[in-house]
């Protein structure tokens, strides 16, 4: 294609533009240091990493982002010239062909190698030590196939308690970056895991956290508002005791809960949260589910949050009238508030 150019950006800057395999516009730009990707569409979005395929005669980006483009050994020099400016990581190790029109690395193809080239930086890792890292998670946790709704990516308790298992299990190894301190099964929160266990394991795949633990689609019997900030372990308990509590006694089956870090695929965001909060994975996935499981931590946290406060007006407002539950841990256990009498209190009166 080869249609790659540099032009001026604003004082002392330059940018790059390229057209990709679809016959999309795209842009590369440098401000304040840092690598942009401006879309045909005007959307931006820093690029912390590039990966680029080698071939005789020039090169190859292969990316989800940055489509896919074939640039000549001049446009690839003025590429890499850019990206020196900046603080953008080039990925330029050989590549593995697969198949043809596919193409391969460690961890997947070339964006997810750059993705894992930003994971290591974030978990202080080298090479060898995350390789290892996401070896064990994939044994724990092996790809099981799409649902391709992420409204129907529900996780049961049975699920929950195996993720909360692995994370005692394994959290000792965990660094808490932002407060310096070692994470523990006490204190060992769902930003601990998305960054230790979730974002490594799937981002071969790129695919959501249920897709490794089922590829049937679980449709949510409760949507979960909390914050991630609150400890597994304390969430867990909050899902147990709602579902035993609100569960039907003829009901045997373990309830799907919508839960946004195991339901949305972390590496592709973009796709879930669009401008209009109606076509979100969060607003689509509350239509499936009965109510809204509030989940709060000892300094109720999510009623500062937009997002949950949102939720919350979306079970208040919504025409069909949500159920809107409040569950929290105390000293002695967890404890649960229901909107009106549960099933089993119904069947007394």
């Amino acid at each position: 294609m080869g249609c790659c150019q540099v032009t001026c950006c604003g004082v002392g800057g330059q940018k790059v533009q390229y057209g990709d395999s679809d016959g999309r516009m795209h842009t590369l730009l440098v401000r304040n240091g840092r690598l942009w990707h401006k879309s045909e569409d005007g959307v931006m979005s820093e690029v912390s990493g590039l990966c680029i395929k080698h071939r005789s005669s020039g090169a190859e980006i292969h990316d989800d982002t940055l489509g896919v483009a074939t640039l000549s050994m001049k446009e690839l020099h003025q590429l890499e010239a850019l990206a020196d400016r900046t603080s953008c990581i080039l990925d330029e190790s050989p590549q593995v062909q697969e198949a043809p029109g596919k193409t391969k690395t460690a961890y997947g193809d070339n964006s997810a190698s750059r993705r894992a080239a930003d994971m290591m930086k974030d978990l202080e890792m080298d090479s060898t030590k995350f390789a290892e890292h996401v070896r064990e998670l994939a044994t724990c946790f092996p790809f099981q196939g799409r649902i391709s709704l992420t409204e129907h990516r529900g996780i049961t308790l049975a699920q929950l308690k195996r993720v909360e298992a692995f994370v005692h299990s394994h959290c000792h190894d965990w660094q808490d970056f932002y407060n310096n301190t070692k994470v523990s099964a006490a204190t060992a929160n769902l930003y601990h895991a998305n960054a230790w266990m979730i974002k490594p394991s799937t981002n071969a795949e790129s695919c959501a956290f249920v897709e490794l633990l089922t590829a049937v689609k679980q449709s949510p019997k409760w949507f979960c508002s909390h914050w991630w900030g609150e400890p597994i372990s304390h969430f867990t308990r909050c899902v147990e005791v709602h579902q035993t509590l609100r569960r039907p006694p003829e009901d045997v089956s373990d309830w799907a809960y919508w839960v946004c870090a195991y339901a949305n695929r972390q590496h592709s965001l973009n796709e879930e949260l669009v401008k209009d909060p109606s076509k979100t994975s969060f607003f689509k996935a509350m239509q499936q589910a009965r109510g809204i499981l509030l989940i709060l931590d000892s300094n109720a946290t999510p009623f500062s949050r937009i997002w949950c406060a949102y939720e919350e007006y979306v079970a208040l407002t919504s025409s069909s009238r949500m159920l809107l539950d409040i569950a929290t841990t105390t000293d002695s256990g967890a404890q649960l508030l229901t909107d009106g009498l549960t099933e089993a209190e119904q069947q007394l009166k």
